[in-house]
């Protein structure tokens, strides 16, 4: 069982394999310590997931600001 929690971010929309800007700094700092991955929410809308970084799996916090409930 996988105890430790992942993260994911939203990638630059122009460069997928980039961190989008507005969450650089929490980014870096969370990588320090626990696995994290970058997604294009683009290609989510599309219904396309592709991690882009550490692998991750269990217990993941999404963070980003365009996710609607």
């Amino acid at each position: 069982m996988n105890s430790k929690i992942n993260f994911i971010f939203c990638s630059d929309y122009f460069n997928p394999n980039k961190i989008d800007y507005s969450f650089e700094e929490e980014y870096n700092a969370v990588k320090e310590k626990f696995p994290a991955a970058l997604f294009s929410f683009e290609d989510f809308l599309e219904g396309k997931l592709k991690l882009k970084g550490d692998s991750i799996s269990g217990t993941t916090v999404y963070r980003g600001c365009r996710a609607s409930s």
